[in-house]
């Protein structure tokens, strides 16, 4: 998997993804993403997993993700974070970590088909 990530003016953090999705880099991405300079807690994240292959992923790769999620909880704070997908597989894992990690995580998850929804929904006021 290969990510390209931009502090947008906007103030959201745009990861515009390919490739097969791997678990390792995407914590790494992740950390690398809430230790860089420009990064608030709160920031809102743009996730376009469009181009990624999802399906060898496991759900002991969900569980690490949220577990990830958890443990930088605060650095990660409570902005939207909208993960786009294109594939059956990737939108249902999205869902199955939007409804697992909403449970336990201070951001606000949602998972989308369409890039313009999901600028929408970020650009939505009244969550943070």
């Amino acid at each position: 998997m290969d990510c390209k990530k931009t502090f947008r003016d906007d103030g959201v953090v745009e990861l515009v993804c390919s490739g097969d999705f791997s678990n390792t880099y995407f914590i790494l991405l992740i950390e690398e993403v809430i230790l860089d300079p420009r990064w608030k807690p709160g920031t809102h994240i743009l996730g376009d997993f469009r181009n990624v292959d999802f399906d060898s992923v496991q759900f002991d790769d969900v569980i690490m993700s949220i577990g990830m999620h958890n443990q930088y909880n605060d650095l990660i704070g409570n902005g939207k974070i909208a993960a786009i997908h294109s594939s059956d597989s990737g939108l249902r894992l999205g869902k199955i970590y939007e409804e697992m990690a909403g449970m336990s995580v201070k951001s606000k998850i949602n998972t989308f088909f369409n890039y313009d929804d999901a600028i929408e929904w970020i650009q939505e006021s009244g969550y943070t």
